[in-house]
């Protein structure tokens, strides 16, 4: 009805928004106070003199995404035809994220593998020799973290030569 309005705004204690307020727009701008997360409810008040209206509403400031973390797999070397000892792949994650596993190899001629359970299952693939790069990739659904180690499958025979065994 044309009249002169008084608007108020109340943040809560410790709020983890700051704000500014145009008079001439009635637009209310909001900014992140430093790396502050949480919430902050914010009380508008317009009042004319006759009535007053309030509202209230919530602003949430979610953290930052924190990488899932995969802890070091030492490189494997084994004598062709010898088994692979199960790798258990440790993975966390600051955010308690679910976490999802993934394997892949440079080489699908060496060794097979299953993962079930953060347990890394490798098999060797007849008598063939060589080696692949194994690279585990743990997926927070936000972002990738990747961790590659070696394995290398040795002949029986160069291992004897190298050593002096007959």
């Amino acid at each position: 009805d044309g009249d002169n309005l008084d608007i108020t705004i109340q943040l809560d204690a410790n709020p983890v928004v700051s704000y500014t307020f145009d008079n001439n727009t009635n637009i209310l701008s909001l900014s992140q106070i430093a790396t502050n997360t949480g919430e902050t409810n914010i009380t508008i008040t317009a009042d004319d003199s006759v009535n007053a209206v309030t509202e209230t509403f919530k602003v949430t400031i979610n953290p930052p995404n924190t990488p899932p973390v995969i802890s070091n797999i030492d490189n494997v070397s084994v004598i062709s035809q010898d088994s692979i000892d199960d790798i258990t792949i440790n993975v966390t994650d600051a955010d308690a994220d679910t976490i999802t596993l993934s394997i892949s190899k440079d080489t699908d001629t060496i060794i097979s593998h299953t993962l079930v359970n953060n347990i890394l299952s490798l098999t060797q693939i007849g008598i063939n020799i060589g080696e692949t790069n194994i690279t585990v990739t743990a997926n927070d659904t936000k972002v990738d973290a990747t961790f590659t180690f070696k394995v290398t499958i040795l002949a029986q025979g160069l291992i004897n030569s190298l050593f002096g065994y007959s």
